[in-house]
């Protein structure tokens, strides 16, 4: 407490009546200073502590006897000195109150961070005797305001991604289906163009370009986490040693790249190939940032996402909550040109690259985003200019290594070369024009009955009109109005015994168990390409022809096929119709 109010003599000049009501007002005074929280301190004009409550004892960590009496610079850090003179200076100007927030030295050394209101004290007859100050502790206020900050930009982070990465799958999926049909046309070409050297050169070129876009797709597909994974239980180094053995073959000569691998590994949950692409996607993303000699390092081990490594990195807080323990590290470290902290924040978004124009599509570190997304994981950027970058991937490790989460999603049957059927009856369901007329093609060519439509309500009147004439139906998904999965269950109220194929460029856990549910024969991925699409579709039909009681029926066609065009059915789409 002040040093003033104590063993005060009595006045002689002050009748008791006074005195008693002075001194209950002087205790009811040090009461409320006493059981402040906040730090109350005065201090006289040359800047010696007067008053020094329990509240400052907390926070400052100086009891009474150790401050009252001292200077108040004790708890002034060095570098605010000019700060704490400019304050009392702007006091001493006239402003009497002044309310700021700074930093404060506590006793063992550490900062203390306050929010104060700091006043000039007057005697009865104007004159300045000192200054008071109340001071709140904010350390606490200041961590959950900064980690509200970083979980709310984490939040527009996470939104901003999962916003691009949806408009990227809706691209994916139209650009995948124009894709399809430029390859699907190029090869019915080259069927037709014979023996003619620049017609089958060019329709060469523009094959390759179409698998090059194709690719793109996929990436895009990986990126948005559209792409069906094939995940099992699996060891990671002989996938990681098989991939660096490749880079090593095809990374310039004057980049080396070494591996470092625990013995003892542990198992994960994971895809193989699309691990593999993580590795190779950093690693050429490591080159480029090599301009001349360099190294590439990959190492493998495990790690427990500790506290330190949480506030260095709070993007894996989320992966922490669910999965305790250790995880699976891989680390790939480059000893490149390194990246500024604006560059840091962009590297996983699509499109976004630092290199010159035409080396590069700025998809290799967002394909890889995705893909340790979709595996439950979590990734980590440590770079400055000059010192090269570390790109750190964490993945859950498997409790047993025999054990997979019931709920994967798998990919459709792999595609087989087979020996068609020889006119079997096919319904062609797909809204895409284009589309429809080269699988229509490519399916005939192999030895089919087809149909094809690009409307639902055509496609039900033909099956509702004749139910017995056809022996399986091949429907896109994703068209507008009736879904695939809508068109299905319309078909299996028609004819119960009806096999349907469901086509997808996204195949996922929700679809399996719809398709399953609505009675769907299989599930085949679009993004595989027009003759591993159609080598999916002869498989089923192969199935379906197999079966007991089928193999013999033949049907006759249902619409004459002697025209492109049919009349419509309640709707204006196309049909095409041959046997």
């Amino acid at each position: 407490m002040d040093a003033a109010f104590k063993d005060l003599p009595p006045n002689p000049n002050i009748p008791a009546r006074e005195r008693r009501k002075r001194n209950l007002v002087q205790a009811q005074f040090e009461f409320i200073i006493n059981a402040s929280d906040d730090a109350i301190i005065s201090k006289t004009t040359d800047g010696l502590i007067k008053t020094w409550n329990p509240g400052a004892e907390t926070i400052f960590g100086f009891t009474a006897d150790e401050a009252i009496g001292r200077s108040i610079e004790m708890i002034i850090p060095a570098d605010r000195g000019d700060e704490h003179d400019e304050i009392l200076i702007n006091l001493l100007k006239g402003q009497g109150t002044t309310h700021f927030e700074t930093v404060r030295r506590h006793k063992d050394g550490h900062v203390v961070e306050i929010s104060a209101t700091m006043a000039v004290m007057r005697d009865l007859d104007g004159q300045i005797i000192g200054f008071s100050k109340i001071a709140k502790d904010i350390g606490e206020r200041k961590r959950f305001e900064s980690a509200q900050k970083l979980l709310e930009a984490q939040l527009r982070e996470s939104q901003k991604m999962e916003a691009i990465g949806t408009l990227a799958g809706g691209i994916a999926h139209d650009f995948n289906n124009i894709i399809a049909t430029i390859l699907g046309n190029t090869e019915l070409a080259r069927l037709e163009t014979g023996t003619n050297v620049g017609a089958i050169q060019c329709l060469e070129e523009i094959r390759k370009a179409g698998e090059r876009g194709r690719s793109l797709v996929g990436q895009i597909l990986a990126f948005s986490r559209r792409q069906p994974t094939d995940r099992n239980s699996l060891l990671l180094t002989p996938v990681i040693n098989e991939t660096v053995a490749l880079l090593r073959a095809t990374l310039p000569s004057r980049i080396a790249i070494t591996l470092h691998s625990d013995a003892d590994e542990p198992a994960v949950f994971a895809d193989a190939s699309q691990i593999q692409q993580i590795i190779i996607n950093l690693a050429t993303n490591a080159m480029y940032a090599i301009s001349g000699d360099g190294q590439i390092t990959v190492r493998f081990d495990t790690a427990t996402l500790n506290q330190s490594l949480l506030s260095a990195h709070p993007q894996l807080q989320t992966l922490s909550a669910q999965h305790h323990g250790a995880m699976a590290r891989l680390r790939v470290t480059d000893t490149g040109a390194g990246m500024d902290g604006a560059a840091q924040k962009r590297i996983f978004e699509p499109f976004y690259t630092t290199k010159p124009m035409g080396e590069g599509t700025g998809l290799g570190l967002s394909v890889v985003h995705g893909i340790v997304q979709t595996h439950g994981g979590g990734i980590t950027v440590e770079s400055r200019p000059g010192t090269g970058t570390t790109f750190t991937i964490y993945l859950p490790i498997m409790q047993s290594a025999g054990a997979a989460p019931a709920a994967e999603v798998h990919a459709a049957a792999s595609p087989l070369t087979l020996k068609p059927v020889k006119n079997r009856r096919i319904l062609y369901l797909d809204d895409d024009e284009a589309l429809s007329y080269v699988v229509h093609r490519l399916l005939m060519r192999r030895g089919y009955c087809v149909s094809s439509f690009t409307d639902q309500l055509m496609a039900l009147a033909a099956v509702r009109a004749n139910p017995a004439d056809f022996d399986v139906v091949l429907t896109d998904h994703n068209m507008p109005g009736m879904s695939g999965l809508d068109v299905a269950r319309e078909l299996k109220a028609i004819r119960p015994d009806l096999p349907i194929i469901l086509t997808s460029g996204y195949i996922d856990e929700t679809l399996q168990a719809q398709a399953a549910e609505a009675g769907i024969l299989g599930l085949a991925y679009k993004a595989n390409g027009i003759d591993a699409l159609c080598d999916t579709f002869e498989q089923c039909i192969q199935d379906v022809a197999e079966k007991p009681g089928r193999s013999d029926r033949m049907h006759a066609p249902a619409i004459d096929s002697t025209t492109d065009d049919a009349r419509p059915l309640a709707s204006s789409g196309r049909s095409i119709q041959d046997c």
